[in-house]
């Protein structure tokens, strides 16, 4: 039976990274960040651990990886952050008025405009807020099976290095 493109409807991944939409992006923060760099070369994905392993492959960037919560559906995610993200993050963690020590106490909306190398992201924080209980749950649960961070990133990769300390579910701080 043929289809028409305008009956089709895509369905999205249960996939473990979250991916930015243009426009708002409304999540929640629930682990600290893990630092690792990331270089694609021959179509191959190689990550890095530590900066002295990365610091001759001129492809490598930094990257941080945490979980976090999307607010459109509840779903645990990895976000995939690189500087212009992280860097807003920082400033919102030394704010006299917002700041926190190990993971916010609010939600963040991480608003993305443009595309490929023109883009472009803005970090707003929300007004402090709980996670409920059933929310704490629900990140511990979907999180427990999974590995930690750095099993995960260097899963479909080709790591140059032995994977090192990482964030595990005793460092979640509920």
């Amino acid at each position: 039976m043929f289809m028409s493109f305008k009956d089709i409807n895509v369905q999205q991944g249960d996939g473990l990274f979250l991916k930015l939409k243009e426009g708002s992006n409304r999540i929640r923060i629930v682990s600290e960040p893990v630092e690792l760099w990331k270089a694609f070369v021959g179509g191959k994905c190689i990550v890095y651990s530590t900066y002295e392993d990365a610091r001759f492959d001129k492809n490598a960037k930094q990257r941080f990886y945490m979980w976090v919560i999307d607010r459109v559906n509840g779903d645990v995610k990895i976000l995939d952050a690189g500087a212009q993200i992280i860097g807003q993050v920082q400033a919102l963690a030394v704010d006299e008025d917002y700041g926190f020590d190990d993971i916010p106490p609010y939600d963040v909306k991480i608003t993305r405009k443009g595309v490929g190398m023109d883009t472009e992201y803005t970090v707003l924080q929300s007004p402090p807020s709980e996670l409920t209980a059933e929310e704490k749950a629900s990140v511990k649960a979907k999180i427990a099976d999974k590995g930690t961070l750095r099993e995960i990133i260097a899963k479909d990769s080709q790591p140059t290095v032995k994977v090192a300390e990482d964030i595990s579910m005793s460092s979640v701080p509920f």
